[in-house]
């Protein structure tokens, strides 16, 4: 193998150029035909890692690339461009043109299989091969701009592609791919290229109807999980000052309408709620950032929505309530009976004389 450094290799490779393995179609068909001693296969085995090119004859023009074995792949570039199925359709065209006797694949130098892109790297940018789509060894791709069309294709292409239906990732795989996506989140830098990235852009999922199976998985998987101290400061510093946009309100709004709540689920919101009473550092909290809203400024609620307002704050469910149902029959029942007067009743269950009145009188605590 050439020991070739990559400060010399450019005035080795394009001062003294001289194939060091020089294949034609024929010569590839004949050594398929004889595998034994002395074939161009075996005399390489031990040195087919490099890179190599394809030459038309009749422009000079080029296709370069790298392989950890030329031989196998020049044989795929004949057979592929023989059957007019190459990915390269510059070339593809040319071999159609001029005819496969017009061409000469061969190899330019060998080199470790680690070193593949270098060398390949520095044989485009010294010979500026025609045929390739761009002169970036490792990425070919970089800076192609694709039409409209194009896209369309590729799209097409990809559409109903399953071919990872079924498979499941391994534990082990899991946990890699998860500590490698962790590990590049940390960057602020890759932070930002995403959300630059995504700006404007409507999310992926947006106006796809989430299915019942997968609302349940969601829901699973999320029950009795308890964020980390930790995990709730980050979020909570993550929040402070952003100010949400008004097209954003809009949307939330518009996603809420409409949106019934079972039962059941109303059922534990409550269970949730009860006998949760807020800290006065949080009731202060609440209160500054509830000043100068405006969000319900002249702003008039329906009928049904006030009886539902009214029916939530009656009897014992309201915030300065001091009795129960039971201790409002026990009253009534006794004035009735004239058990009691009611100032008394008044200084046995802690309220004021008035309350008693409007009790005995139904103002108030009129239905359950």
């Amino acid at each position: 193998m050439y020991n070739i450094s990559v400060e010399g290799s450019k005035e080795f490779l394009f001062a003294n150029r001289e194939p060091l393995l020089m294949v034609t179609p024929d010569s590839l068909d004949k050594n398929r035909r004889n595998m034994g001693s002395g074939s161009l296969r075996e005399a390489h085995m031990n040195k087919n890692s490099g890179v190599y090119e394809i030459v038309n004859t009749v422009n000079g023009k080029r296709y370069i690339g790298s392989s950890v074995c030329i031989y196998n792949r020049l044989n795929q570039h004949i057979n592929l461009l023989r059957r007019g199925k190459s990915h390269n359709k510059h070339l593809q065209n040319a071999f159609n043109k001029y005819g496969e006797i017009s061409f000469l694949f061969h190899s330019i130098l060998y080199c470790d299989p680690d070193m593949l892109v270098v060398y390949e790297q520095l044989c485009m940018g010294g010979l500026h091969p025609q045929y390739n789509k761009s002169e970036n060894a490792e990425a070919p791709t970089r800076g192609i701009k694709f039409s409209e069309e194009r896209r369309a294709k590729i799209s097409e292409q990809k559409k109903g592609n399953n071919y990872r239906a079924g498979t499941k990732t391994s534990e082990e795989g899991r946990a890699n791919i998860a500590a490698g996506t962790k590990l590049a989140m940390q960057s602020p830098e890759v932070r930002a290229k995403i959300s630059a990235a995504n700006k404007g852009k409507p999310s992926w999922n947006k106006g796809i109807p989430m299915s019942n199976e997968m609302r349940v998985k969601l829901m699973a998987s999320h029950l009795g999980y308890v964020a980390s101290i930790e995990t709730r400061a980050k979020m909570s510093a993550s929040q402070k000052g952003k100010i949400m946009t008004v097209e954003a309100r809009v949307n939330m709004s518009a996603a809420q309408k409409g949106r019934l709540i079972s039962e059941a689920h109303r059922e534990k919101l409550s269970i949730s709620h009860k006998g949760h009473k807020a800290s006065d550092e949080t009731k202060a909290k609440m209160s500054a950032s509830q000043k100068g809203h405006t969000r319900n400024l002249g702003r008039v609620a329906s009928p049904e929505t006030r009886e539902k307002m009214s029916a939530a704050r009656r009897g014992e469910n309201g915030s300065n309530s001091k009795l129960t149902w039971d201790q409002v029959r026990e009253i009534r029942s006794k004035y009735v009976f004239k058990e009691t007067s009611q100032r008394k009743l008044a200084v046995e269950y802690g309220v004021d004389q008035q309350v008693i009145w409007a009790i005995v009188n139904n103002k108030t605590w009129r239905s359950e």
